[in-house]
């Protein structure tokens, strides 16, 4: 059977989200004829000890992270774990901050440069890939991106080994503001060219959302073939989440939970106002609606609760691992699914845990995409980001839930949306880029 070099700087037992997508690649390849051997960050880089036996039987080299830079670091911080990366636009803001000086221009010349964290490393992570590479003779290379240094790694050792590269990002990079914005003139110049030189060296570049593939089909228009380009979005595995417990009843309370961290880049703010006008328009009292966080909150959505007298129907729960959060998701009458109005080329990672949880999803999006992926499914509606719209569809979920409506997602067309479809049109884009 083949290999394959997976670049997946993200990998169990990682908790990020983006550790998903080479997860559930690594086991279901291998039933297409594709053995992967991965190259990740160390074993703890953000680490969740309940997600260590979800570490597939493969090849892996833990060394993204590694070399003397490494070293030195762990050395001087003490700091082996992956430590999270700073808002790109707040610490924009503080550099426009400083005083226009030439040292001060330097560094925000410096900083306005699209280099994450690990590319330092990258040096010596080519000399340990390569023998990777070597010793399991693969024969094909494939990076899950970002962090967008592992696309610069994959593209080094496609250029020394000759071998066909798949790009397979997670989101959009040089082309999407959200990244970009960060970046100064001279930093969005090289990661257009980088990038273009990556895509022409690919045999194939694979976008996770349409919206995104018809973005960057557009971009490259003029340079790449449109069939250089496809899409696989994310996707669950039903297989690694625990079943869900039965619905709840029209009795109770009015259970709403948001399956991940609140941060700058989704408009928090936003729903509180609508929630806020939901339990007025309703006139609930406390006990009768809660909505139910996981993970952090910004300042910002701390000071909207309170400004808006919500202490009473907001909660928050620790961190919960994906394998288990069906335990929750699963007694919920409404899960949550919130993007910022700029992520129009982008779908949440956690719809797709919400699928596997088989609720009801609001989601409020910008991405006129994710409101066909409700309608092929039944999974729930999609709404713009305003705040009558986001309050008459909650109204519309108590209605539901007080008649007693048992609203389920089609299980057919769910099942296009799992782990198995997705592996199945990778695995066919690696036996053509080896043609």
């Amino acid at each position: 059977m083949p290999s394959f070099l997976m670049i997946s700087p993200h990998f169990p037992p990682s908790r990020l989200v983006g550790a998903k997508r080479g997860l559930t690649l690594a086991r279901h390849l291998p039933r297409h004829g594709w053995d992967p051997a991965v190259v990740s960050l160390p074993f703890e880089a953000n680490r969740d000890p309940a997600l260590d036996g979800l570490v597939p039987a493969v090849p892996i080299w833990r060394g993204f992270r590694s070399g003397p830079v490494a070293w030195l670091q762990d050395r001087t911080t003490g700091a082996r774990a992956v430590r999270p990366a700073a808002d790109s636009r707040a610490a924009k803001a503080a550099e426009a901050d400083r005083p226009a000086g030439l040292l001060a221009r330097t560094r925000r010349e410096l900083g306005g440069l699209p280099i994450d964290r690990y590319l330092k490393f990258q040096p010596w992570a080519l000399a340990g890939a390569l023998r990777l590479l070597r010793r399991h003779r693969c024969r094909l290379i494939h990076v899950s991106a970002g962090p967008f240094s592992g696309m610069a790694l994959a593209y080094a050792l496609a250029q020394m080994t000759g071998l066909p590269l798949v790009c397979d990002l997670r989101d959009p990079w040089a082309h999407d503001p959200i990244y970009s914005e960060a970046w100064t003139a001279t930093g969005q110049a090289l990661a257009r060219r980088f990038e273009a030189a990556a895509f022409a060296r690919a045999a194939k570049v694979v976008m996770n959302s349409e919206a995104a593939l018809a973005h960057y089909r557009a971009v490259y228009g003029a340079t790449l073939p449109a069939a250089r380009f496809a899409c696989i979005r994310n996707h669950f595995d039903p297989d690694l989440y625990a079943p869900p417990p039965p619905p709840p009843g029209p009795g109770g309370p009015f259970e709403v939970v948001f399956f991940g961290h609140l941060t700058p880049v989704r408009d928090g703010a936003l729903f509180f106002e609508a929630w806020r006008r939901f339990i007025d328009a309703e006139a609930l009292a406390q006990g009768e609606a809660m909505l139910t966080t996981l993970g952090d909150r910004t300042p910002a959505d701390e000071a909207s609760i309170d400004r808006l007298a919500l202490r009473p129907f907001v909660q928050t729960r620790p961190w919960m691992p994906f394998t288990e959060s069906t335990a929750l998701l699963g007694r919920a009458d409404l899960l949550l699914d919130i993007t910022h109005p700029r992520h129009r080329l982008r779908i949440a990672g956690k719809l797709y845990d919400y699928m596997a949880a088989r609720r009801p999803v609001l989601s409020i999006t910008a991405n006129p995409e994710v409101e066909r992926i409700h309608a092929e499914t039944g999974l729930g509606r999609a709404v713009p980001h305003d705040v009558a719209a986001i309050c008459a569809a909650l109204r519309a979920a108590l209605a539901d839930k007080r008649g007693g409506a048992v609203k389920t997602a089609d299980p057919e067309a769910l099942a296009r949306f799992e782990a198995a479809p997705a592996a199945a049109h990778m695995a066919r884009i690696f036996d053509e880029a080896c043609r």
